[in-house]
């Protein structure tokens, strides 16, 4: 009796110690995922630093971007998903020259907030392209399932698709970023200052703390860091 009873104890002890071995081998692997894309997003942005732009006399801004970086790379379905909770979304692309200057400050801005995530999708290949011929609207490029729903569901902030005079057609124009608090986007931020003309030209060390400061209050929007009276 006294054997049936250890071998009962050490059996549950057994069973304890892997359930716990589980729940720490998938909260590694949940770490590591996070890991993975914060390196995959800085080796994707800073692989063209300094190198010229096929057919210009332009070279790509030079950035550099933490190894502990919050981007995280999202599928369509998590970013619907995220729509109707809370959180940061930034569509951009590397060679778009107005998201090299903006996403070092915006790594920069999620951790005064503390914000951990800031959900990515590249956007290059997914948007459509269209074009005004003879009156008539051409569509030189389809763009993806997913873009064409996320358009849907963004149209009352998103701007005009320009040039097509059709005030009907909305357009994602990168840098993109949405601030999302329980199902409502409490702030958006397209581009970089208004200041900045030339994409190419490097932010000022002024504009840089002016941008971060605009930054931060559209996170504190999320992240409830804000002091509304006092702090």
């Amino acid at each position: 009796m006294k054997l049936d009873k250890l071998k009962i104890i050490l059996m549950s002890i057994l069973f304890i110690f892997s359930i716990g071995a589980m729940g720490v081998y998938e909260l590694m692997n949940k770490e590591e995922d996070i890991k993975t894309d914060a390196v995959k997003f800085k080796e994707e942005y800073e692989i063209l630093n300094d190198k010229e732009i096929e057919g210009t006399d332009k070279t790509y801004k030079n950035i550099e971007i933490p190894e502990k970086n919050p981007f995280v790379y999202a599928s369509y379905e998590e970013v619907f998903d995220l729509l109707d909770k809370t959180g940061v979304l930034y569509l951009g692309y590397p060679e778009c020259p107005w998201c090299r200057s903006l996403v070092p400050l915006l790594a920069q801005a999620s951790k005064k907030v503390g914000m951990g995530k800031i959900y990515y999708i590249n956007m290059k290949e997914e948007r459509n392209i269209l074009k005004l011929e003879d009156g008539k609207i051409v569509e030189e490029k389809k763009g993806s399932d997913g873009y064409n729903k996320l358009v849907q569901k963004l149209e009352e902030t998103l701007p005009i698709y320009e040039g097509l005079e059709n005030e009907q057609l909305k357009r994602i124009y990168v840098p993109y970023v949405l601030f999302i608090k329980d199902g409502k986007i409490v702030d958006t931020h397209t581009g970089t200052l208004d200041e900045q003309t030339d994409p190419f030209t490097s932010l000022t060390e002024e504009e840089k703390s002016q941008l971060l400061s605009i930054l931060v209050d559209k996170f504190m929007k999320v992240t409830d860091s804000s002091c509304d009276s006092a702090c």
